[in-house]
């Protein structure tokens, strides 16, 4: 029998109104990949945090053992020095600092092993879905008949048979944004062009997709076009529903009805130490204030309406937004867009980190965007995601538009071998 590495026994830790773990139990063999499961707000992170020290001993009750021995991290250094290498969903990373720098970041190293907790599942040995905070179960793929239809329904408690809502009656209309030409220096390297001549629309109705690899210039484009908002020394033409427009600023691109949500919810989108109702008003507060002054009450009201259009899980609209869920955190800050009532929704890697369960409610919110008559841009990284929601695929590489392609042309090889072509200099 394979000796136990790891044991996280009968953990519960509770935040302020609500319980996020509750008597948890996971064990871990040596040498066996295991991979941890659930919804966004299941627990997941939290129980991370509880094994790496981020939340520190006395804070949670049960017990954590490893090797043998009964563990009581008080901070990360403790469980690095025992060989425990938490790598977080979120990306840590310094953009301006360089890659060999970023790697020896606080000297973040383990002695003995590196545990890999990741949520994918393909590789694992062992699978223990978690929901609600409480273990589900614990599959092993030398015993159990594991599917991914099974896994979800752990997940989310139900079966999910369609992964993307279809749209029962498409009503595409005029172009509602376009923009020809565009080019776009960086806002550093002021030499080096980062969107090159770029032509593309969107129409009233349709969700138009963005594909490519990263660093093909999907997000300098969206923040170049929102407000120039990224980048420097940009030219070409705007158009926001037939008019040609300058948008000078940010605060320029939303009086004009234009939003982007960021892929970036916690260093650009939220202000995570403030709770979800300021977020929720943060970019429309001329709609609740009055001379200058916010009218609590409707702050409060209008966090409270899209808290339950959005489904967002969390006790009181009174909490802090650092302390949902990244699916959570991702649905207050499609709320602050859309209580901005914009006419074209440019959305950023919209279901990065979140599970599939939140993923469907989020697509759902695009397609009822839409069926309003509204236009959005989706950038995905995610090809099944891109194919299973968009009208019109453009695909960019390099910084250029190297191809168009309409839902129906649309498949995953296409889309790939558009971008080989390009890379190649056909």
């Amino acid at each position: 029998m394979a000796k136990i590495l790891l044991e996280m026994k009968s953990i519960t830790k509770t935040f302020p109104g609500v319980k996020a773990l509750d008597n948890v139990n996971l064990k871990v063999e040596e040498g066996e990949i295991h991979a941890l499961v659930g919804e966004n707000g299941a627990g997941k992170s939290t129980l991370m945090n509880v094994l790496s020290g981020i939340y520190p001993y006395g804070t949670y009750e049960g017990d954590i053992i490893y090797n043998g021995e009964v563990c009581k991290f008080t901070k990360i250094k403790d469980s690095e020095e025992k060989g425990i290498v938490i790598i977080h969903q979120e990306l840590a990373l310094i953009p301006y600092m360089t890659i060999g720098e970023n790697m020896f970041l606080g000297n973040e190293r383990g002695k003995k092993a590196a545990i890999d907790w990741s949520e994918t599942y393909g590789q694992a040995d062992k699978i223990t879905v978690i929901r609600d905070g409480s273990t589900i179960e614990t599959l092993d793929k030398a015993v159990d008949d594991i599917s991914e239809d099974r896994i979800i329904k752990g997940m989310v408690g139900r079966d999910l048979t369609d992964r993307f809502p279809k749209r029962t009656e498409k009503n595409i209309g005029e172009i509602n944004l376009e923009v020809k030409d565009w080019t776009v220096y960086h806002p550093l390297y002021t030499e080096r062009k980062v969107v090159d001549g770029v032509s593309m629309n969107v129409r009233k109705g349709e969700v138009v997709g963005i594909s490519g690899l990263m660093g093909a210039g999907r997000t300098e484009l969206a923040m170049s076009i929102f407000g120039k908002s990224y980048g420097t020394n940009i030219s070409g033409t705007l158009k926001i529903a037939g008019e040609e427009t300058e948008l000078k600023n940010v605060r320029d691109a939303i009086k004009h009805k234009l939003a982007y949500v960021t892929e970036d919810r916690k260093g650009n989108g939220l202000i995570l130490s403030n709770p979800i109702k300021i977020n929720t008003t943060l970019a429309n507060l001329d709609s609740i204030s009055a001379r200058g002054v916010i009218d609590k009450d409707r702050e409060y009201q209008i966090a409270v309406e899209y808290k339950e259009k959005l489904n967002t899980k969390c006790p009181t609209v009174e909490q802090n937004v650092g302390n949902l869920s990244g699916g959570n955190q991702q649905k207050v800050l499609l709320s602050k867009w859309m209580f901005a009532d914009p006419d074209v929704l440019i959305l950023d890697e919209p279901t990065r980190g979140i599970d599939v369960g939140a993923k469907y409610e989020i697509y759902c919110i695009i397609n009822n965007l839409v069926a309003e008559g509204k236009s959005v841009i989706m950038i995905s990284s995610e090809l099944p995601e891109v194919l299973g929601m968009c009208d019109r695929i453009y695909v960019m590489n390099e910084g250029k538009m190297v191809g168009e392609l309409t839902a129906e042309e649309a498949t995953q090889e296409r889309i790939m071998a558009q971008i080989l072509k390009s890379s190649k200099g056909e």
